[in-house]
């Protein structure tokens, strides 16, 4: 009886291990997108492949109170790198800083 809860109580350590190691893969990810969000520019214009897809992971990853804070902040740089760098439109350009305004909004709040 002991040894059934011992196998268990180290298959549950080992499954929540996979699971936080995982998610760790996913914000690593995100950082090296990020990290080559440069790739791709025209003259002062980036390509807004790299940053999108960063955004991407960083808004699945803010989700998770184990990378929040992280997340949180690599997903403003994103937001300003892509207002700053990815577009020439105002209009667009506004947008963009507005959502990551908002979102630093939140985040000042809560550290």
């Amino acid at each position: 009886m002991k040894f059934q809860i011992l196998i268990r109580f180290i298959l549950l350590f080992f499954c929540l291990s996979m699971m936080i190691a995982s998610a760790k893969a996913e914000i690593n990810k995100g950082i090296e997108l990020y990290q080559k969000r440069h790739m791709g520019s025209i003259g002062i214009i980036a390509s807004d492949k790299f940053i999108n897809s960063a955004i991407e992971y960083f808004s699945n990853e803010i989700e998770n109170p184990a990378f929040e804070k992280d997340a949180a902040i690599y997903l403003l740089k994103s937001y300003y790198y892509k207002g700053e760098f990815a577009t020439s439109e105002k209009a667009e350009k506004k947008k963009i800083f507005n959502t990551g305004k908002a979102l630093g909004e939140k985040y000042i709040k809560k550290y």
